[in-house]
C-alpha cells in the first residue's frame, strides 16, 4: 500500500473552457519502506507485544507472562533463548509486555507495577516498582521510564513528575524527573489513562531523548543532560490527546477495566504505538482504526518542527492490532500482533508477525 499525494488546482474563466493540460502527470513518491521479509511466529510467541534487534540475525520478544526471548531470524537457526523467566518460573517476571535492550543491559515492563533489568553477561534481576508504564528505552546504562509512581511515603504523583531518566549502574537511586503532567501534583492526566498504551520514550543518536507522553498533548525533545530542546504539537501531527477533558466517572472507568473496553476506546483516536530512531530524524508510528481494520502511518520529524507522513504497507485484519519496532544497521524491525480476539469463535490471538524492512525516505532536516 503506497501513499499518494496529489495537488491539483484549476482556474476556469466564466464561459471558457480550459485549456488542455501537456504537463507530465506527476509520479508517487516512492514507499516509506521496502519489505525485505513478513513471518508469522511460531505458537509459542503468540503473546509477544514488543520487540528488540539482539543482533543482525535476532531479535528480542517481549512476550507477555511467558517472559523474554532471544529469538533467530532464520527459522533454521538456534533454538530461543530464554532472558528473562515469566511469572510460572521461579523468580521470574509478572509480564514482558515493554523491551528495551542496550550493549549492556535487557530491560522489561509490564504495563504497571514494576520494571526489571538485568545486564546481558548476568541473569540475575532486579526490579523498581511504577504504578503505570507507558514505554521504556535504554541507551548504554542510561533508562528512560514514562508513567506513573509513588513516593516514598505511598503518595502517587506528588510531585507531578511523569517522566524520568535514570542510571541502571546506580539502581536508579539518581531517578530525575525530564517531563511533569500538565494537570500538576497527583498526576491527573496519568492517573486516568495510564493504562492505555498512548505514549512511548526513546533516546536517539547521540544522546538525547524524545517524550511522547500520550495522556497529554505534546512532543519534547531532550538533550543529553535532560535539557528542553524543542517541542513538537500533536495536534497538528494528526495524533489524538483526550485524557485532560475526561471525567473520573465515565470514560476513564472504561479505560481502566477490561481489555476489551479499554482498546474499543483507544480505536476512537489516532495514537502512537511505537517510536523509531531513524536516520533522517524521529519516526512516529501512529496507528488508526477505520473499517474493522488496522493502519499505520509513519510521521518523520524534523528540527524545524514539521512532519514527513507515510503510509505503511501492510495492515491488521482486525481493529485490535498493535505495532512495536526497532531499528539497527539501517533495518527496522516490526512486530503486528493483536490485542483482542474474543468472539466469532475465536479464543486465540492472530499469529504475530515479524516483518523486516529498510526504510526508503530521509527527510531534510
Amino acid at each position: 500500500m503506497n501513499t499518494l499525494y496529489v495537488l491539483t488546482g484549476l482556474v476556469v474563466a466564466l464561459g471558457t473552457a480550459p485549456a488542455p493540460s501537456t504537463a507530465p502527470a506527476p509520479s508517487p513518491p516512492p514507499p516509506a519502506i521496502r519489505v525485505l521479509s513478513d513471518v508469522a511466529l511460531p505458537s509459542a510467541f503468540e503473546w509477544a507485544s514488543d520487540v528488540r534487534w539482539a543482533s543482525d540475525k535476532s531479535v528480542y520478544l517481549g512476550v507477555s507472562v511467558v517472559g523474554t526471548f532471544e529469538v533467530s531470524l532464520d527459522p533454521a537457526g538456534p533454538p530461543p533463548k530464554e532472558m528473562i523467566p515469566g511469572r510460572s518460573k521461579p523468580g521470574g517476571f509478572w509480564a514482558s509486555e515493554q523491551i528495551a535492550v542496550s550493549s549492556q543491559y535487557l530491560v522489561a515492563a509490564g504495563p504497571a507495577l514494576a520494571v526489571t533489568w538485568r545486564r546481558l553477561a548476568d541473569p540475575a534481576r532486579k526490579e523498581e516498582p511504577f504504578d503505570f508504564i507507558q514505554g521504556i528505552d535504554i541507551q548504554e546504562n542510561r533508562l528512560a521510564i514514562l508513567g506513573g509512581r509513588r513516593d516514598e511515603k505511598g503518595g502517587y504523583g506528588t510531585d507531578g513528575a511523569i517522566a524520568w531518566i535514570g542510571n541502571l549502574d546506580k539502581k536508579l537511586t539518581d531517578l530525575r524527573p525530564v517531563l511533569y503532567d500538565t494537570s500538576g501534583p497527583g498526576t491527573r492526566n496519568m492517573g486516568r489513562c495510564g493504562s492505555a498504551p498512548l505514549g512511548a520514550v526513546r533516546f536517539l543518536p547521540g544522546g538525547s531523548l524524545l517524550v511522547i507522553p500520550g495522556v497529554q498533548p505534546g512532543i519534547s525533545l531532550y538533550d543529553f543532560a535532560g535539557k528542553l530542546v524543542r517541542t513538537w504539537d500533536t495536534t497538528s501531527l494528526g495524533i489524538d490527546s483526550v485524557c485532560g477533558g475526561m471525567t473520573e466517572d465515565s470514560q476513564a472507568h472504561r479505560i481502566m477495566g477490561p481489555a476489551a473496553s479499554r482498546y474499543a476506546w483507544l480505536n476512537q483516536w489516532r495514537t502512537v504505538d511505537t517510536l523509531l530512531p531513524l536516520p533522517g530524524g524521529p519516526g512516529l508510528v501512529v496507528r488508526r482504526a477505520e473499517n474493522g481494520h488496522t493502519f499505520w502511518d509513519l510521521k518523520i520529524l524534523n528540527l524545524a518542527g514539521t512532519a514527513m507522513s507515510f503510509a505503511l504497507p501492510f495492515e491488521g485484519s482486525s481493529e485490535f492490532f498493535h505495532l512495536g519496532g526497532d531499528v539497527r544497521a539501517g533495518k527496522i524491525v516490526f512486530l503486528l500482533y493483536e490485542t483482542v480476539f474474543n468472539g466469532g469463535g475465536k479464543d486465540r490471538p492472530t499469529p504475530p508477525r515479524l516483518i523486516v524492512a529498510e526504510p526508503q525516505l530521509r527527510p531534510a532536516q
